[in-house]
């Protein structure tokens, strides 16, 4: 037993894996699935074969071949599909259905096998594949029929059933080699379904072949009734004994003597103990449907009635035993049980006492025999010992079994031929059947003592509402421990967050190609810059940093950060400019969870993130004035709300603030809060142009050439006098950053030892004096230089041979450029 149930642990196992391997390949999309293509055809495997199971899952032939026909036809997309069965003889076939584009459904002939393809299936009980029925050396008769209608491939199935061919499945396709080894793989399967569906519809109709003979045999055992009702009275009660020891031990499935099983609510079995797997087969049958075992449990609407909390009861016959299956739904939870009870000789027992009513004064059960009206015409020995009266002739029935009046039992009798109700006389149960005589208004009534089942009913209930009870207060302690163990998962959540998104920005850091650690310049210019940022660095102080595009903000924000005390901790950067309006708030503060439209779990904001450290928020006059209410009160006050929350966060953060705008003018125009530029402005630097560093460009250039030149693999020993000169002459509007680009470009298409500039490149700094009528402008110059480099990179923004990476800048702020330059994807 435990190396069955080792094996049904690892099924269960396999087939959770084989799931959960699904559901990612169908999120991973069309290109991780041609990675696993062998994977992805057994799931498709055993979905088709699980739709052909409910397809074809009836006890009819014709509804059957139509169904596995249509299925096979519409799922396969199929042209030709039949099947054709064998005679007993294995001399002669019918095809039974055709389903075709050309011809429809039609019924086909008695043939021979010698005139057709079918014979070669007979002899080898193989199937067999004509990738072109044209070349085929054969010349069967069927053949031209066929080819006549379009059919130029076929294969033929065998469906085999106990070592035996009872027919062939034969699939035509219109094209040349027009079935896949991937269709003729899961036809073979499907044609073993339908050859096992096709064998168990036949055995159906011998079952009821053998159900009517058997109703037969039972009318003939009428003469042996005498001789069983002396072994009645015994075989009554050692079956009343039976069910009430085997409703004690239904709460111990595996050493329970009676069949147990649990299910799922779909009907498969998810666990059986040893007397079910005995008693229905020695195969595995775990997440077998419970309906292939007990087909009279779809008949009773079985699975809707597990919807509800109630108990159903239904009996079955297996193996020439009656049992009787009760299903009870496992609180909180879509599991089923299903107790059995052997009630063979109970029905055996229920059978004499019926066969034993033609003689009711023999009868050791009480019999009695009623008018329409109630009133007793007569009664056995039986029945007056029970009630204890000698006449109970023209008494009324009703006022011995008060039920019976309650119920409405006579009334019930004018639209029913059997009706039963309960009784209890003398503390004792009894079971009364009603039984109308034909062709008569009169009535039998039989009673039957049932006392012993009803107590052994009242253990069964006291045994399971004890076990209701243990598992209420089970489920109460689990319930307290669940909620303490959700407070303790969410604030180990709430930390795992934050050192994730923590992570996600130093590894941010790490990959951005730019070196925090130098800045390239011997002029005086930057000098006073770097002195105001030493001088800085080691205070507390908000710092403003001025300065056109592409000179450097964020290098000397990182200079600061580096030399403060808090270098330690994160630099959190963010760029006000790239966000959009609707998410830059949940960007900076964070938000709740369910706080808008796709909120679904609550996430830290960059303030959280750069508690005790530095935060750099770049191109700050583009904040909105609602936001800028916001951040004035961390500055002022050190806390805020996540959106959607009410509670107040509070944080020790450095403040870096970067813009190339006038901010004095955005105050003038009402477009910037006047105090919250004073809170920024506490120490402001201002970072020269390019223009103003000449001193800086030849540094500058021989820094980013050799970097360059490193990172390419490239050789390139000079830069011509030429060159430089023209980069000295460029008033270099796109200040560091352009001249960055222009020199990666050149390193990029230099083909020599010495570093040669492009021809538009050094056309326009050779032309770019502002006082050249004809000289393009900056925004010309860097629209045409990033539309050229995005058709390079086949408009790739980001990643590997990206726009982003040739040009050696943010996505972010490529992006931005984009937008304000107009330039569109064609």
């Amino acid at each position: 037993m435990k190396d069955k149930k080792k094996t049904k642990e690892q099924l269960i196992n396999e087939l959770a894996v084989l799931h959960q391997r699904v559901n990612e390949l169908e999120a991973s999309g069309p290109e991780r699935r041609l990675k696993d293509e062998d994977f992805w055809l057994q799931h498709r495997v055993f979905q088709l074969l699980d739709d052909f199971d409910s397809e074809i899952s009836h006890l009819n032939l014709d509804h059957v071949i139509g169904r596995a026909l249509d299925f096979i036809k519409k799922r396969l997309e199929i042209s030709r599909v039949s099947i054709a069965l064998f005679e007993n003889d294995r001399k002669r076939f019918q095809v039974l259905d055709i389903r075709s584009d050309i011809d429809g459904i039609q019924k086909g002939p008695l043939l021979t096998f010698n005139s057709t393809v079918l014979s070669e299936v007979v002899e080898g009980d193989k199937p067999i594949y004509r990738s072109d029925i044209r070349k085929e050396k054969t010349n069967y008769q069927t053949d031209a029929k066929l080819i006549a209608e379009g059919i130029r491939s076929d294969f033929l199935i065998p469906l085999i059933v106990e070592n035996t061919c009872i027919g062939t499945l034969n699939v035509g396709s219109m094209k040349v080699d027009g079935i896949s080894e991937e269709e003729r793989h899961l036809l073979a399967l499907l044609a073993s379904k339908i050859a096992l569906t096709l064998r168990n519809t036949q055995l159906f109709e011998a079952l009821q072949k053998a159900n009517s003979e058997l109703e037969v045999s039972v009318a003939e055992r009428t003469d042996e009734l005498t001789r069983a009702n002396k072994k009645l009275k015994l075989g009554v009660k050692e079956s009343r004994l039976v069910e009430k020891k085997l409703a004690e031990l239904s709460v111990f499935p595996e050493m329970n003597p009676a069949p147990v099983i649990k299910a799922d609510q779909k009907g498969r079995i998810l666990l059986l103990n040893r007397y079910a797997q005995e008693l229905f087969t020695k195969e595995d049958l775990v997440l077998k449907p419970w309906k292939a075992i007990c087909p009279e449990c779809e008949e009773t609407g079985f699975p809707q009635a597990l919807s509800s909390k109630e108990t159903l009861q239904h009996e079955c016959r297996i193996s020439d035993k009656h049992f009787l299956f009760t299903y009870k739904k496992v609180p909180d939870s879509d599991r089923v049980y299903i107790f059995g009870t052997d009630i063979t000789d109970r029905r055996r027992a229920e059978k004499e006492i019926a066969e034993l009513s033609v003689f009711p004064e023999m009868n050791p059960a009480p019999v009695i025999k009623v008018d329409p009206k109630g009133t007793i015409l007569l009664c056995n020995r039986s029945a007056r010992k029970l009630f204890k009266r000698d006449n109970l002739l023209g008494k009324p029935w009703t006022a011995l079994c008060l039920e019976c009046e309650e119920a409405g039992i006579l009334q019930l009798l004018n639209s029913k031929d059997t009706v039963q109700h309960e009784c209890c006389i003398m503390d004792k149960h009894f079971l009364f059947t009603y039984k109308k005589v034909p062709d008569s208004e009169l009535v039998f009534i039989f009673g039957a003592d049932i006392t012993d089942r009803k107590r052994a009913e009242e253990l069964l209930q006291r045994a399971h509402d004890e076990l209701e009870r243990r598992v209420e207060e089970r489920t109460a302690e689990l319930m307290e421990a669940k909620e303490d163990l959700l407070q303790a998962l969410s604030e180990v959540e709430q930390l795992k967050n934050r050192l994730q998104a923590e992570n996600v920005y130093l590894q941010e850091e790490i990959k951005l190609n730019h070196n925090f650690e130098e800045i390239i310049g011997q002029s005086n210019a930057i000098k006073k810059v770097l002195g105001k940022v030493e001088q800085v660095a080691a205070t507390n102080a908000t710092v403003l940093i001025l300065g056109e595009t592409g000179t450097g903000k964020e290098l000397f924000a990182r200079a600061i950060h580096n030399l403060s005390s808090r270098n330690d901790r994160p630099l959190v950067k963010v760029n006000c400019a790239a966000l959009q309006p609707s998410l830059i708030e949940s960007e900076l503060f964070g938000h709740e969870k369910g706080a808008f439209t796709g909120a679904f779990s609550q996430r830290n904001g960059r303030f959280e993130l750069a508690n005790n450290g530095t935060i750099f928020l770049d191109e700050i006059g583009d904040l909105t004035l609602e936001l800028q209410s916001k951040l004035l009160r961390v500055i002022q006050e050190g806390e805020f709300e996540r959106l959607g929350g009410s509670r107040t966060i509070e944080v020790d953060v450095r403040i870096i603030a970067a813009t190339h705008e006038q901010l004095e003018e955005r105050v003038k125009a009402g477009r910037f809060r006047e105090d919250l530029y004073y809170r920024l402005n506490v120490f402001p630097i201002l970072l020269p142009p390019l223009r103003k560093r000449k001193k800086d460009i030849s540094f500058l250039t021989m820094h980013f050439f050799n970097k360059y030149c490193t990172q390419l693999g490239k050789t390139i020993d000079n830069i011509p006098q030429k060159a430089m000169s023209a980069l000295n002459a460029y008033r270099w509007s796109g200040n560091v950053r352009e001249l960055e680009n222009i020199i990666e470009r050149a390193v990029i298409l230099t083909r020599g030892t010495s570093l040669q500039l492009d021809e538009s490149i050094l056309g326009a700094l050779q032309k770019g004096s502002p006082k050249s009528a004809t000289a393009p402008t900056l925004d010309e110059v860097q629209r045409n230089y990033i539309l050229r480099t995005l058709e390079e990179a086949n408009w790739k923004i980001e990643g590997k041979q990206s726009a982003s990476e040739r040009l050696a800048i943010n996505p972010s702020t490529l992006r931005s450029r984009i937008r304000k330059l107009g330039i569109k994807k064609p």
